[in-house]
Formats: structure tokens, sequence, C-alpha cells
């Protein structure tokens, strides 16, 4: 009877990783992949710390010596229409930016060189074992060897796995969706460090190994209801946040300083604006029409005594000329 394809699935599962039936560069590959980690797993945290400072260094020279590139070949065709007419208009700013993306293109391998030779010269005479490490690997790399060794020189449960283990290659077996991240947004070494500075719980140690969503968060179970959003997921979607609304500007800036909108507690004006508010809209005389009206049983303070006088001279003078009519 022969096997179904789930069992004999389970059987290639179950059975050692083969090297033989790899390709002549895959072996090489591989066999790279045991130096590195033979070397690798016995560097101190001091030592890790050692090699993330030199590929930062690495990476910094690269970065600069690119972008400096960058500006001065495309500041080359400006200054030759400069020296023949005079001004830079009528350059053509599309190739003088081709050729500064070329520039940069040249540059920054030759700069990488340089700064990678300079740090492997200096690791070997402050410490050897970080020099056989840092010879293994590519000055190409240094930006990703730097995120790596600033992650695992505090933590070393993300150092490399043995490429012959069960571990690892379970882990060689995963796809770039299997996590439901494939854009590394919550995973990888960026995304670690960035958790352990927020305070957030490893999810391996917490949520019992739930790897490719945040951590200290949980996968909710399907139970068939029809309240699923297809959103959920969705890294860039853009909520609709509410915000209070507000008749006037005035009262944004009040709301946004704390100050509280009873007009009981507030000044003359909130008074004036309530009171008016709250009155019937009929027909007035237009110099009696939305004058200040002190409430029946409040009492007037020193501080708006100038005022109040001033508005009941005003609301007298309107009826004085609503006599005359």
């Amino acid at each position: 009877m022969s096997e179904g394809p789930q069992t004999l699935t389970q059987r290639r599962a179950q059975e050692p990783f083969d090297v033989d039936n790899l390709d002549p560069a895959a072996k090489r590959a591989f066999q790279y992949a045991i130096d590195f980690y033979e070397k690798d797993h016995l560097l101190t945290p001091n030592q890790r710390s050692l090699l993330a400072n030199s590929y930062s260094t690495i990476s910094t020279v690269t970065l600069c010596c690119g972008w400096a590139t960058f500006f001065a070949v495309t500041a080359i065709p400006f200054q030759r229409q400069k020296l023949r007419t005079g001004s830079t208009k009528g350059t053509n700013v599309g190739l003088a930016m081709l050729f500064g993306m070329g520039g940069m293109m040249f540059s920054s391998p030759f700069a990488a060189q340089k700064a990678y030779n300079w740090q492997l010269e200096k690791l070997r005479n402050s410490d050897e074992k970080c020099y056989e490490v840092a010879n293994l690997l590519k000055p190409s790399e240094s930006t990703k060897w730097w995120m790596y060794y600033k992650l695992t020189k505090d933590h070393p449960e993300h150092i490399m796995k043995d490429p012959r283990s069960k571990e690892a290659e379970e882990q060689r077996k995963k796809t770039i969706y299997s996590g439901r991240d494939p854009m590394g947004l919550y995973s990888g070494p960026r995304a670690e460090m960035n958790k352990r500075q927020a305070g957030i719980p490893d999810a391996d140690k917490v949520g019992g190994g739930v790897t490719g969503i945040a951590s200290g968060s949980s996968i909710p179970e399907f139970d068939g209801s029809d309240n699923v959003n297809d959103d959920d997921d969705d890294p860039f979607i853009e909520r609709d946040v509410k915000e209070p609304s507000y008749s006037s500007a005035w009262d944004r800036v009040r709301h946004s300083n704390g100050v509280d909108d009873n007009p009981q507690s507030g000044s003359s004006w909130g008074r004036l604006r309530s009171s008016a508010s709250q009155q019937p809209q009929a027909p007035q005389n237009p110099f009696t029409t939305n004058v200040y009206r002190p409430p029946a049983k409040e009492t007037q303070s020193d501080e708006t005594s100038d005022f109040e006088k001033l508005l009941e001279k005003e609301r007298h003078f309107g009826e004085e000329e609503d006599k005359k009519w």
C-alpha cells in the first residue's frame, strides 16, 4: 500500500538534512554558514559590541560617501552651464540626477571596501576572534550585520542557530508569508530592538512562541461570526478618528488649553454669548439687540466692574434712542 501525500511529507520532515543532495553552490553556502556559526557563537557581548561599532562605521562611511558623490556629480552639469552661459537655466535636471545616481552606485562599493579594510585592520590588532568573524562577512552587507550584532549583544537568544540543527532546518522551510509579516514590520532585528526599547515583552516568552506579530499581542480565534474586518491586518490603513466639533476657533483653543466652557464660570464674553443664544429670536431694535443682561442673582466682581458699567451705559443709550422713535 502506497503512502499518501501527507504521510510522505511527514516522513521527509523527520529525515535529517541531506547535504549531498545540494548543488555545488548550495554546498558552498551551507559550509560558509557553518564556518560563520562556529566562530560567531563563541563571541562575548563585548566582542559583539565591538563588531557592531565596526559595521556601524562602515555603514556611515558608505552612506556619506555615496551621497557626497551624488551631489558632487549632479552639480557638474549645473556648473558647466553656469560657466558657459552665466546662468544655470537650461540645464537638463533629469540627466544630471542620472549622472549623480551613477556616481553613487560606483562610489558606495568603493567606500565600503575601503572602510571595511580599515576596520578589519583595527580588529586584527585588537581582537583575533572579531577579526576572524569579520573576515568572513562582506562589506556590502554592513548594515545588516550592524543590526545583527547590535541586537545579539544584549539578547543572545537571537544568535544564529546551528545550520545543521533541526531548529535551523524548520526555519529554512518557512516562506516569506508564513509569519504574516512579509515586510518585516513586526519581526526581524529592527522590529525586535524597537519592541525592546518600548518595553514590550518578547512573544516567545509571553505569547507561547508566537512569531510574526507584535510581541505581547495574541491572535484572535475565528469563531465563524460575521464581525470580521478585512482591514484588521492592514498595517497601512488609516483609521477614522472622530474629533469633537467646535463652533469657533476660540472654542478649539480653550478646549486644547483645558479651559471649561461653562458660561457660568467663564468670562463676561462667555456669559454674553450664552445669554444671547438662549433669548428668543424676535425682531428687536438694532440698538438693543444682543446687549448683555447680567443674571438676576449674579454679583458683579471688582475685576469686571468697569466693563459692566460700560455695557450698562451702552444699554441705556439704546433705550433712550428707542424712546425718541
